[in-house]
């Protein structure tokens, strides 16, 4: 009745969008949001009823237009720009999602939500370094975190780009010599870099440690030496290692 008496009402018909998308006729709400948002473009509520829609049936295009319109609208909202982030990652335009999310940073800085998800599609477009590139980033905006270094050390590892590897364990290192896996990294480290000593001292330092628990002691030192390295070619250092962990848990 009453959008028969004011076609033009657009309240009204935002209110029978609603309706409709509480009885479950998405297909008929989208209609009836859609009028609303055309009669008034510079609502901001119903172009956010719009997003839901638009989600619910998986309307890749239109959800990133009316993301864009939001931004235009309310352009201090991060959240309309996260959600056009997400909508250009799940639609594969990877390109057009790193550049909203730069936008995100020159608003706010550097974040580790926002690096960590550069990084991720820069690694599904296969650019290595633009990925590595976003952690170093996180790393100086916050160089006593050591989960950044510990990131780029593996990051590195994967890449056989093993000194600067060793750089980064290094520093996580000089933030926390307590820390309870730092040394097994050292040990997978330079096992890859062919220092067996060096791997076995490492790993006998990580074994000490009375933060790391007896069960992944062992899980660490059955995984680290193959069986003709443990009885054969570092029968030495594996038995040493066997013996510190029994001198932890007799009863093991």
């Amino acid at each position: 009745t009453i959008i028969k008496q004011n076609p033009d009402y657009a309240v009204a018909y935002y209110e029978l969008g609603n309706l409709y998308y509480a009885f479950g006729r998405i297909d008929l709400a989208i209609v009836a949001t859609e009028k609303a948002d055309r009669i008034a473009k510079d609502n901001e509520w119903y172009k956010i009823q719009l997003t839901e829609l638009y989600r619910k049936t998986d309307n890749s295009k239109k959800l990133i237009d009316v993301y864009n319109e939001l931004i235009k609208l309310k352009p201090s909202v991060l959240e309309y720009y996260y959600g056009l982030g997400n909508t250009y990652t799940l639609s594969g335009k990877i390109h057009d999602a790193v550049g909203v999310f730069n936008r995100v940073e020159k608003m706010v800085g550097i974040t580790e939500p926002v690096s960590l998800q550069k990084q991720k599609l820069w690694n599904a477009l296969g650019e290595k370094e633009k990925a590595l590139g976003e952690i170093r980033q996180l790393s100086e905006a916050f160089p006593n975190e050591r989960k950044y270094y510990a990131i780029l050390a593996e990051q590195y590892m994967q890449q056989k780009q093993y000194r600067k590897a060793l750089e980064n364990y290094e520093k996580m290192l000089a933030l926390d010599t307590t820390d309870e896996y730092i040394h097994i990294s050292l040990a997978e480290y330079y096992k890859k870099t062919g220092d067996p000593e060096k791997a076995y001292h490492e790993l006998k330092k990580g074994f000490q440690n009375p933060k790391l628990d007896i069960r992944s002691k062992r899980q660490i030192l059955g995984a680290f030496y193959d069986s003709e390295e443990f009885y054969v070619t570092k029968s030495e250092y594996a038995f040493d290692l066997a013996e510190t962990l029994i001198s932890q848990d007799p009863d093991s």
